[in-house]
């Protein structure tokens, strides 16, 4: 599926709601994935990182099974934060390339 489709189906699942006291959802993303850059949880996260940053990208199931409830809401708080043009696409794109680079989960 392409990346809205995917997105939309995150937000779905998420409930939409945003996690009470969550001020950084990029922040947050980041401490998930260099908790456990190797697991599929992390290395999901970053392929959507990679597909909000590049705007482009192609996601099957098991990525949206990889995301537990907590991530789906970072996500989509994330997407929120960036629509309402709280980072700036550098910064995302930076945090993205780290990260990427510590899961090997480029594409």
């Amino acid at each position: 599926m392409r990346v809205l489709e995917f997105l939309k189906r995150v937000h779905r699942n998420s409930g939409g709601g945003r996690i009470p006291g969550l001020r950084d959802p990029l922040d947050a993303l980041s401490s998930i994935v260099q908790a456990n850059p190797s697991s599929p949880r992390a290395r999901a996260i970053v392929r959507v990182l990679i597909a909000l940053r590049d705007k482009r990208g192609e996601f099957d199931e098991s990525h949206l099974w990889a995301l537990d409830a907590e991530a789906q809401q970072l996500l989509t708080a994330l997407v929120n934060d960036q629509l309402s043009e709280r980072y700036a696409e550098a910064e995302v794109a930076t945090v993205v390339e780290v990260l990427a680079c510590s899961t090997s989960a480029k594409d």
